[in-house]
């Protein structure tokens, strides 16, 4: 698992000294049920972040894109032909570009989000499991991908967090749902 380099760990330490921060400096070591944890809710609040953000700007791009129909409707035709060199088509095209970047973004927070959670049920830590949902949860590794992926799709309704924590909790929530829902057929 890939960390800070040490200058980075420097300027990070000097930061968390400065503004009293806690940024987490060395890496993680999963060997550890409280670095599973704290690991695990970094990567699903990362991701839950990433995903909300993601969301955001498909709304702007949808609501920008009524408003060139509705109000210049001689540039909407025209996007994507480049015979329209309009702010409001460069704004078009940045919008699309920024999506395209955010779409990677949550791609890659997607897929350490699945890791982390697996390694979760893999792992068997007890502590672990008691954390994030109250009880040990067993689960056949097998059918983790269709509850992680039914998961994710239950993920957009959750209201946004801003909070490492209550993100990973609620998270979890939704994960624990699918699995007795799962394992009580």
């Amino acid at each position: 698992m890939n960390f800070y380099k040490k200058e980075d760990r420097k300027k990070i330490e000097l930061i968390n000294k400065g503004m009293g921060t806690s940024h987490r400096t060395k890496p993680y070591d999963l060997k550890k049920p409280e670095d599973v944890i704290c690991y695990t809710e970094m990567i699903t609040a990362e991701y839950m972040d990433m995903k909300s953000y993601l969301c955001w700007l498909q709304d702007v791009m949808e609501l920008y894109d009524d408003s060139l129909e509705y109000f210049h409707p001689d540039i909407w035709i025209n996007l994507g032909s480049g015979e329209d060199e309009s702010e409001y088509s460069e704004a078009s095209y940045i919008l699309t570009e920024v999506d395209s970047v955010f779409v990677e973004l949550v791609n890659k927070a997607e897929q350490r989000c699945y890791d982390a959670w697996k390694y979760v049920f893999e792992s068997n830590f007890i502590e672990t499991h008691q954390h994030f949902f109250d009880e040990v949860m067993s689960i056949d590794l097998e059918i983790f991908d269709r509850i992680f992926e039914e998961t994710i799709l239950e993920i957009v309704n959750v209201e946004y967090q801003y909070n490492v924590i209550k993100s990973a909790k609620a998270f979890a929530k939704i994960l624990k749902e699918r699995i007795l829902s799962i394992t009580q057929l």
